[in-house]
């Protein structure tokens, strides 16, 4: 007979909400699918970007370990970094079909956006 396992899954944003308080830019009332692109702002008083053009995530702060996902820039989306490293930033974005995507931005791919 087979033993079943259960196994609990904490999503980045739970873990966001359990370790530091955080806004979210652009909240909408439907969090499943919000009606616009949003990035997890945690004030962590690293400013905020945008991006030029495109902006390629990266699984690591090295240009070596590039997805195939992006950003591009008619998203509009104000980027909060999380955590600066080198040359990069990271960062968590929902788009507005709810997909959300986290990891590092080259930091020549967006512009710092004034406060």
């Amino acid at each position: 007979m087979k033993t079943q396992k259960t196994i609990q899954v904490i999503s980045d944003r739970e873990l966001a909400i359990n370790s530091k308080p955080f806004v979210i830019e652009n909240e909408t009332k439907h969090p499943d699918k919000p009606s616009q692109s949003t990035t997890l702002n945690m004030n962590t008083g690293l400013g905020k970007y945008k991006v030029r053009s495109r902006a390629y995530f990266y699984n690591q702060p090295d240009e070596t370990t590039k997805r195939n996902a992006f950003i591009v820039h008619w998203n509009n989306a104000l980027l909060y970094p999380i955590k600066v490293e080198n040359e990069f930033i990271y960062i968590i974005f929902t788009n507005f079909m709810g997909q959300t995507s986290k990891g590092w931005l080259r930091k020549k791919d967006i512009f710092a956006v004034q406060e």
